[in-house]
C-alpha cells in the first residue's frame, strides 16, 4: 500500500482498470399482481423477494407465473411494475331497483363484467325526546338508513361510546330496539348520536349504461331511499381507530390496494413508558418547559401525563427534546403547577409518556409487532415509525386529531380488534392504457437497466370472475366456560371474490406490442418479449394466424417464442394438473443465462425448468416454417426434454435476424455510454482521441476474448477509426466509426460514435463490405 511518511509532494502512477461491459441479463415484467405498490417499479433478485412484495400466483393473471419461469431459468434480477384499474367512486342516482339485483349510478365508465365492487351507506341521527327507562330502544329523530341487522355506534359527552346491533325498527313510534340495553352507559335525558354504516361488495354481472347488474342481490341493510356509494377498480384496505371518546383518531390503511387487505386485522395495546421527574435547579423552569432527570424514549409528538402533589393531572404533546440539556419543551403551558418547587426539589413534577404497541395478523395469524411507539402529530399527520417498517400497515392521524389518546378496548371495535375493510383489485377493469401509458410501459423510459421487457398479462383470455362463500362458523359448545372475549377467534370474513381478467381483444393485445415495440426501437437499447397468441380454448393457433400475426412486426428489437408452455397449477380444483402461459418469462431467464456463460452463442439449446410440456408439439418441417419467420421454437424432443431452438429477431433485414447480434450491440452501445461518459466537454486534441479510441478498444477486446466476436485476432473482430471528414469537423463533431463482426452470420454491423459539445449520440449502420477505411 502506498503510505507516503515524510513531508512533501509524492507522485503516484495509477494504472486505469480496463472498462468492463455493460450487464444486459436484467428483465422487466409488467402485469397483475395480488398486493404490491401499484405505478411503482420494484427490483427483485429472487421468486421469494417476488412473493413477499407482490404475492403468491394468481388464478387471473401471469405475473407470477412469468417471473418464477424467469428466475427458475437462470434470471438472476428483475424490475417488477404491477398495474391495476384506476379507482372509480360513484354513487346510486335516481329511483333504485326494488330487489336490489342492480343499481342506477351516476358514473360507470370504464366498469366491465367481472368487477368487485363496494357499497358503502353512512347514517347518522340523534335521539329525540322522551326516552324509555329500560334502555332496550331509542327513540329518534329519523328512521333513515336505519335497518335491522346493521350495526350502530351511539355516542355521548362524558359517555363512554357504544356499539349495539339494530334488531328492529318501530316508524310509528320512531324508535330502534337494540340487542342489548344502553342505560348504564348513558344519560337518557341529554341527547345520544347514532350513526349506522352499512358495507357489502358485490360482482358486476353486466352493465347498461349507468345500470350495473350484480351477480345476486345486494343485502337489504340498506336504505333505497338514501344515497349508496359506489366504489370500482383498485383500492386499499382501511379502518378507524377510535380514542376515549369515542372520535375517530387513527385512520389505518393496508400498504397496497386489494383485497388482500381485507383480511388485515389489528389490535392496540396501550401503556405508559417511563417515569420521568423534575430535576432541581437554580432558577424554575417556565410553563412550557420542564427539566427531567433523563430523555430516552422522549420524541417530538410523544403524548405524556404530568402530574405534581396538589395540580391537575396534565396531558400534553412534546414539541422538542434537548438531549444535551435534558429539558422538553410542552405544547401547551402547566396551569396549577408549582414550578418553584419543582426546581428547589419540594414538589417534584412527574411525567409519564403514553406509547402504544400495534399488532397486525393477516388471515388471523401474526405477522407484524410494533412496539412502544407514539402517535404521529398533526403536523406530520403520516409520519409513523410503523409506515417506515411494516409491509402490511400505513397509519395516519386523523384530522382534527390532537391530544386525544386511543381507546385500546373501544367498544365500537369489533372484540378489540380493526377489521379492515373496503379493499379491491382493480383487475376487471383494466384498460390497455394502464399498461402502456403513464403509470405502465412509460415509466421504463427513465430507468436505464432492463435489457428486455415482457408483459405476459396482456394475453390473458377472458376469464369469469369467481366467488366462494366462508364456511359456516361451528356451533358453540352450550357446556364449554365462556372464553376471555379478547382471545375470541376473529368472525369469518368475506367472500372470497377473484375478479375477472380483463379480456383484452386481439387487436387491443397487437396494438400494445407494437408500442412495446417502438418503446424498445425509440430507447435502442432492450428488446420487447411479445407472446404469440392462442386459439379459442387455449389450443395454440393455426400456422396460417400465427403467421400473420407476425408479420405486423419488423423489427430487431422483438422477439416471440411459439408455442405456450404448461406449467403445474397451484389452483387445480377441475381434474387438471397444468396451467398454460406465455413464454416470455421463460425465455427471459434463458437470456440471462446465455450472458454468464460467455461459451454459449445465443439463449436456446438449454432445458427449461419449471416446465411440464409444451403446449403443442413442433416437428422438424414445422420448426424450418417457424425459423424462417423469425418464430422461435420451443421443442420436446424424447431424450432432451423442452428447449428453446431458435435465436432470432423479427426484422426482415438480414443483419439483424439474429438475436444475438441485437443483443451484442446493445450490451456495447450501453458499455459504450458508460465507459465514455467523461468524453463530453473535453477538448478534442490528440490525447482525447488516444483515449477515446483505448477505451472503445478495450471494451471490444473483452467481447472478442469472450467469443462473442469471431476472429483469430482482435484485428478480424473489430476495427476503430476516426471520421475525419471535413463537414464533421466543420461542425463541431468528433465522429468513431466502430464496426465488429458478431460470431453469427451478419457480415459486418457498424457503429457510429458521435461527440458534440455536450452530447453523445449512437446510431446503428450496416454494411456488406469490408471494414471501414
Amino acid at each position: 500500500m502506498f503510505q507516503p511518511l515524510n513531508p512533501g509532494l509524492h507522485v503516484r502512477h495509477v494504472r486505469n482498470a480496463p472498462p468492463e461491459p455493460a450487464r444486459i441479463d436484467v428483465a422487466a415484467f409488467v402485469g397483475i399482481a395480488e398486493r404490491g405498490p401499484v405505478g411503482m417499479v420494484e427490483v427483485l433478485e429472487g421468486w421469494p423477494q417476488f412473493v413477499a412484495t407482490y404475492g403468491d400466483f394468481q388464478a387471473n393473471a401471469y405475473l407470477g407465473f412469468a417471473v418464477r419461469g424467469f428466475f427458475d431459468n437462470g434470471g438472476l434480477r428483475c424490475h417488477v411494475l404491477r398495474v391495476a384499474a384506476p379507482a372509480l367512486e360513484t354513487q346510486t342516482t335516481g329511483a333504485q331497483p326494488a330487489d336490489r339485483t342492480a343499481s342506477a349510478l351516476a358514473e360507470t365508465t370504464g366498469v366491465r363484467a367481472g368487477a368487485v365492487g363496494t357499497l358503502v351507506q353512512s347514517s347518522a341521527t340523534q335521539s329525540q325526546g322522551a326516552q324509555p327507562a329500560d334502555g332496550k330502544s331509542t327513540v329518534v329523530a329519523s328512521l333513515a338508513g336505519m335497518i335491522a341487522g346493521n350495526v350502530a355506534h351511539l355516542q355521548q359527552p362524558g359517555a363512554r361510546p357504544a356499539r349495539r346491533e339494530i334488531v328492529a325498527v318501530d316508524a310509528a313510534a320512531m324508535s330502534i330496539a337494540w340487542s342489548a340495553p344502553i342505560a348504564d352507559a348513558f344519560d337518557l335525558t341529554q341527547p345520544i348520536s347514532v350513526s349506522s354504516t352499512a358495507r357489502d361488495e358485490r360482482l358486476v354481472a353486466t352493465v347498461a349504461g349507468n345500470t350495473v347488474t350484480w351477480s345476486h342481490p345486494f343485502e337489504d341493510r340498506f336504505d333505497l331511499s338514501k344515497t349508496i356509494h359506489v366504489g370500482f377498480g383498485a383500492a386499499v384496505a382501511s379502518g378507524i381507530i377510535y380514542d376515549e371518546a369515542g372520535d375517530p383518531i387513527l385512520t389505518v390503511e393496508a400498504a397496497d390496494p386489494g383485497r388482500w387487505g381485507n383480511a388485515l386485522s389489528l389490535r392496540i395495546a396501550t401503556h405508559f413508558s417511563g417515569d420521568y421527574m423534575s430535576r432541581e435547579r437554580s432558577t424554575p423552569d417556565p410553563g412550557d418547559r420542564l427539566s427531567i432527570d433523563r430523555v430516552d424514549r422522549l420524541a417530538p409528538g410523544s403524548l405524556v401525563e404530568i402530574s405534581q402533589d396538589g395540580a391537575t393531572m396534565h396531558r400534553t404533546v412534546l414539541d422538542a427534546v434537548d438531549r444535551a440539556d435534558l429539558t422538553v419543551t410542552l405544547a401547551d403551558s402547566l396551569v396549577g403547577f408549582d414550578m418553584t418547587g419543582a426546581a428547589d426539589g419540594t414538589k417534584p413534577i412527574h411525567m409519564r409518556r403514553r406509547a402504544a404497541t400495534l399488532s397486525v395478523r393477516e388471515a388471523g395469524r401474526l405477522i407484524e409487532t410494533h412496539e412502544d411507539i407514539d402517535l404521529p402529530t398533526p403536523t406530520a399527520a403520516t409520519e409513523s415509525p410503523v409506515n417506515d417498517r411494516s409491509r402490511l400497515v400505513r397509519i395516519a392521524l386523523f384530522p382534527g386529531a390532537t391530544d386525544r389518546w386511543i381507546d385500546a378496548q373501544s367498544p365500537l371495535l369489533e372484540r378489540g380488534l380493526l377489521m379492515m375493510q373496503g379493499g379491491r383489485d382493480g383487475t376487471a377493469n383494466l384498460q390497455p392504457a394502464d399498461f402502456t401509458g403513464a403509470a405502465g410501459l412509460m415509466l421504463f423510459d427513465d430507468i436505464a437497466e432492463p435489457a428486455a421487457i415482457a408483459m405476459p398479462d396482456i394475453m390473458l383470455p377472458d376469464l369469469p370472475a369467481r366467488e366462494h362463500l366462508p364456511e359456516d362458523p361451528p356451533e358453540p359448545d352450550p357446556c364449554a366456560l365462556c372464553p376471555d372475549p379478547a382471545n375470541l377467534p376473529p368472525p369469518p370474513g368475506p367472500a372470497t371474490l377473484t375478479e375477472a381478467s380483463p379480456g383484452f381483444s386481439q387487436a387491443s393485445i397487437e396494438g400494445i406490442q407494437r408500442d412495446m415495440v417502438e418503446h424498445c426501437e425509440r430507447r435502442g437499447d432492450r428488446v420487447a418479449l411479445i407472446d404469440p397468441p392462442l386459439a379459442a380454448g387455449g389450443r395454440c393457433p393455426d400456422l396460417p394466424d400465427l403467421i400473420r400475426w407476425r408479420q405486423q412486426f419488423d423489427s430487431s428489437y422483438a422477439v416471440t417464442y411459439h408455442p405456450w408452455i404448461d406449467v403445474a397449477d397451484p389452483f387445480d380444483r377441475a381434474g387438471r394438473i397444468v396451467r398454460r402461459i406465455p413464454p416470455s418469462g421463460h425465455a427471459l431467464g434463458q437470456f440471462a443465462l446465455a450472458d454468464r456463460d460467455p461459451g454459449r452463442a445465443a439463449p436456446a439449446n438449454s432445458p427449461l425448468a419449471f416446465t411440464a410440456a409444451a403446449a403443442c408439439p413442433i416437428d422438424d418441417a414445422l420448426h424450418a416454417i417457424l425459423n424462417e419467420h423469425g418464430i422461435n421454437a420451443i421443442t420436446a424432443r424424447p431424450g432432451r426434454g423442452i428447449r428453446i431452438m431458435g435465436a432470432r429477431t423479427l426484422s426482415s433485414h438480414p443483419d439483424w435476424v439474429q438475436l444475438t447480434v441485437r443483443r451484442l450491440i446493445i450490451r456495447l452501445k450501453r458499455g459504450f455510454r458508460r465507459a465514455l461518459a467523461w468524453a463530453v466537454f473535453e477538448p478534442a486534441n490528440a490525447t482525447f482521441e488516444q483515449r477515446v479510441i483505448a477505451t472503445i478498444e478495450a471494451l471490444l477486446e473483452i467481447e472478442w476474448q469472450a467469443g462473442r466476436l469471431r476472429g483469430a485476432t482482435p484485428d478480424d473482430a473489430f476495427r476503430v477509426v476516426i471520421d475525419r471528414e471535413a463537414a464533421t469537423v466543420d461542425n463541431g463533431e468528433f465522429v468513431v466509426l466502430v464496426a465488429v463482426a458478431p460470431t453469427l452470420p451478419a457480415e459486418f454491423v457498424f457503429l457510429r460514435l458521435t461527440f458534440t459539445l455536450d452530447a453523445m449520440d449512437l446510431a446503428e449502420l450496416t454494411a456488406t463490405g469490408g471494414w471501414p477505411t
